[in-house]
């Protein structure tokens, strides 16, 4: 009886070590969350969420309109 005991506490460890090893490998592989910007210039870029300081505003439309209005007269 103590033998299949420790055969099945065995199995038991092997497959929680399997677990926790696909588990921290699966985890690496994650990707950065990218988000669209534009830039002052008008190009277009892709930024790293982490990238980006913790406190944002919104910009309103007008601003938006104000922008384009500027650059388009350059």
């Amino acid at each position: 009886m103590k033998t299949s005991r420790r055969k099945f506490l065995g199995f038991i460890g092997v497959v929680t070590a399997s677990i926790a090893l696909m588990s921290r490998l699966i985890g690496k592989d994650k990707k950065p969350k990218m988000v669209k910007m534009l830039t002052q210039d008008g190009c277009l870029v892709e930024v790293d969420v982490s990238r980006i300081p913790g406190i944002r505003v919104k910009a309103t439309t007008d601003q938006v309109a104000n922008w384009i209005w500027k650059n388009q007269k350059s």
